[in-house]
């Protein structure tokens, strides 16, 4: 078969012929362009780390909703629990429903030592979000009561801290009878207008 022959042929069947030569360039081509076995591996592998870590995340990030829901009750119910660190009022009349309910005797009325602010000169405290307002007091009854009392201070609506307590008691007038200093700390808002640079 000649030149001519074929030329006769590709005029007969010239989608046939177009085909094929459409055939041969995409041959060529990939040919040219084709990773070489090593790089089709490494490539291989990347993907395969990428698929990896695509269905971490996705395993990871199933209970997120569900977290986020949790943590954002857990800070409002902390926020619920903090004190106004300027009512002294309302701080007066906690440590008093304390006394009732644990039936001691309030033998001083609560002295307010300081309030701590985060970020005041000169303040040193273990938390940047809260304020420290430090109070005194002093009760007396039954060391039983004195005990229910300690227990309510601790475990009460609010975040309090003893950070000391002195236990005394007089046998000649009461043999069960006991006093207890106590200074605590009790965990309160920021002040407003720190809140409003926060914010």
């Amino acid at each position: 078969m000649n030149a001519q022959d074929l030329l006769a042929k590709a005029k007969q069947y010239p989608i046939a012929v177009g085909g094929g030569l459409v055939c041969l360039v995409i041959i060529a081509f990939l040919y040219f362009t084709s990773s070489t076995p090593g790089e089709l591996e490494v490539k291989y592998s990347e993907v395969e780390r990428e698929v990896e870590t695509i269905k971490q995340n996705e395993t990871q990030s199933k209970d997120l909703e569900a977290n986020v829901q949790q943590a954002t009750k857990m800070v409002e119910e902390i926020d619920s629990r903090l004190i106004l660190a300027s009512n002294k009022t309302g701080h007066k009349r906690y440590f008093q429903g304390l006394v009732e309910q644990s039936g001691v005797k309030m033998s001083k009325d609560p002295y307010l030592n300081r309030t701590l602010n985060p970020g005041e000169k000169g303040v040193q405290m273990s938390t940047t979000e809260f304020a420290q307002v430090e109070y005194n007091l002093e009760v007396s009854g039954e060391f039983q009561k004195v005990m229910d009392f300690l227990y309510l201070l601790r475990t009460g609506e609010h975040f309090i801290v003893e950070s000391r307590l002195l236990l005394s008691s007089n046998p000649q007038i009461a043999q069960d009878l006991v006093t207890a200093e106590i200074s605590v700390s009790v965990l309160a808002e920021k002040k407003p207008e720190e809140v409003k640079k926060d914010g």
